[in-house]
């Protein structure tokens, strides 16, 4: 069985005014699927058992900027056990002063791309997540488990509050990679600029050097003697890890 939502004809509507898109079940082992042109999207992980979709206006108080229109559909979608988000080719103007908020099961898996530009954020997420931004930025905050992050053209910055899977990746081709690790975090990590430094504010022990040119170089790096294997990699930018506070 298949449920379909869409947006509605919206507009004049007040500041700080959320449009509900739609709401699906999301039993253990839902899978969910996010596939956006451009704009702006925060996946938030909560405790409910529902994939949740919103969007979110951030224009100033009066601004009859319109959420959305029927010809700009965001679609959520359950088949089996997968929910799928999608977007139809958007009016620049409509979707500038609003992001979409997908709040759902925290530790559910994840697949999010975007395909021609603007920002995701990642929130509050303990599962299998990747991620992939072709012309933009990512944003990490309070995640864990298995994160993949590639970023085209953009930053990849955050932070990581608990334990990393074997498989976490962060990858981009033209942007740095800024990310605050647990104050105890045991990792062995690859990390690589070819064109920006390296920097770490934990006590790390190289147990591999390669330089390249410029600024850039290539390290293997134990931190809290070691552990779970780690990849931060860009082409152009620094690779910066910072250490959180002690708790």
């Amino acid at each position: 069985m298949r449920f379909l939502f869409l947006i509605g004809l919206l507009a004049s509507v007040p500041s700080s005014v959320s449009a509900q898109v739609g709401t699906v079940e999301a039993p253990p082992g839902t899978k969910v699927n996010v596939s956006l042109l451009w704009g702006a999207v925060r996946m938030i992980g909560d405790d409910e058992s529902t994939v949740r979709v919103a969007r979110i206006r951030t224009g100033q108080p009066g601004d009859p900027t319109v959420i959305a229109e029927s010809g700009d559909p965001v679609s959520v979608v359950r088949s089996g056990d997968e929910v799928t988000i999608t977007q139809e080719l958007p009016d620049e103007k409509t979707f500038a002063s609003s992001y979409i908020e997908v709040r759902f099961p925290r530790e559910a898996p994840i697949l999010i791309e975007m395909l021609r530009g603007g920002e995701i954020s990642l929130i509050g997420t303990q599962g299998d997540a990747e991620v992939t931004n072709h012309n933009g930025s990512v944003r990490l905050e309070d995640v864990a488990g298995s994160v993949r992050v590639s970023a085209s053209n953009g930053a990849i910055t955050g932070v990581i509050t608990g334990p990393l899977a074997p498989s976490a990746s962060f990858a981009s081709l033209n942007g740095e990679i800024d990310l605050t690790l647990p104050y105890d975090a045991s990792i062995t990590a690859r990390l690589r600029t070819d064109n920006g430094r390296l920097r770490s504010d934990f006590p790390v022990e190289v147990t591999e050097r390669q330089t390249s040119l410029g600024e850039g170089a290539e390290v293997v790096a134990e931190i809290n003697g070691g552990g779970t294997p780690f990849i931060a990699t860009t082409r152009s930018g620094d690779v910066v890890l910072r250490r959180a506070v002690r708790r």
